[in-house]
C-alpha cells in the first residue's frame, strides 16, 4: 500500500488540490518594482508586502494599483495578463493644502508666482515635497513673502502697514499719477 492514505498514488492526492476539490485556487505572483525604488504598492487599496501581487491564476478582473513614495504617488488600472513583473516610474507629485494666514485677514495670495484666487486665510493646494515661494499683498501694506517646504508649517504673516506721507515724483517728460482709476497729480506735484 501507499500509506494510510485509502491505498491512493501521492499524485492522486496532489490531482485533487489543485483541481479545486475544497483548496483555494493557484494563486500567481506579480512582481512591482518602482523608479525611484522603495514605494510602496496597493492593489484595491491593500498592500502589496514586498511590492508582489499575489492573485488567484485565473483573475482577470479590473483592479486599481496604486504605487507611493513620501511625496510622489501612481495610480493606474490594472488588470493581470502575462507579465510577471511591473515597474512603475514615480512622476507625480503628491498634493496637500498648505495652511496660509495673514494679519490683517484678506491678502491676494500668490504661490510659485501663480495667483490663487484666494484671500487669506486659505488652503491652498500645493506639491508636498517641494519648496514654496507664497506671497501675500494687501493694499497699504508691505508685501510678505515666505519660503515653505511642504505643507507641515501653516504660512502666517503679519504685514507690515505702509507708511503714509509725501511722494515726489520727478521725470524728464510729463506723467501724470493716478490711484485707482482717479488723477491725483502730475510731474512735480506733491500727492498724498
Amino acid at each position: 500500500g501507499w500509506g494510510g492514505d485509502g491505498g491512493r498514488p501521492p499524485f492522486y492526492q496532489t490531482a485533487a488540490i489543485v483541481s479545486g476539490h475544497g483548496v483555494a485556487p493557484e494563486m500567481r505572483r506579480i512582481a512591482v518594482t518602482t523608479e525611484p525604488a522603495g514605494g510602496k504598492v496597493y492593489l484595491d487599496d491593500v498592500e502589496a508586502p514586498g511590492g508582489v501581487l499575489a492573485l488567484p491564476g485565473n483573475d482577470r478582473g479590473p483592479h486599481v494599483l496604486v504605487v507611493e513614495d513620501d511625496c510622489l504617488i501612481e495610480r493606474r488600472d490594472f488588470r493581470a495578463g502575462a507579465e510577471d513583473s511591473i515597474k512603475v516610474r514615480l512622476k507625480t507629485p503628491k498634493i496637500g493644502k498648505l495652511a496660509i494666514a495673514s494679519t490683517p485677514p484678506g491678502a491676494a495670495v500668490t504661490v510659485d508666482g501663480r495667483e490663487t484666487g484666494t484671500t487669506a486665510p486659505a488652503q491652498v493646494p500645493v506639491s508636498l515635497c517641494e519648496a514654496h515661494t507664497v506671497v501675500l499683498n494687501l493694499p497699504g501694506y508691505k508685501e510678505a513673502r515666505a519660503t515653505v517646504k511642504g505643507i507641515a508649517n501653516p504660512v502666517s504673516v503679519i504685514l507690515a502697514r505702509l507708511p503714509e506721507g509725501w511722494l515726489r515724483i520727478t521725470a524728464g517728460y510729463p506723467v501724470e499719477i493716478y490711484k485707482d482709476g482717479r488723477k491725483i497729480g502730475s510731474t512735480d506735484a506733491r500727492v498724498k
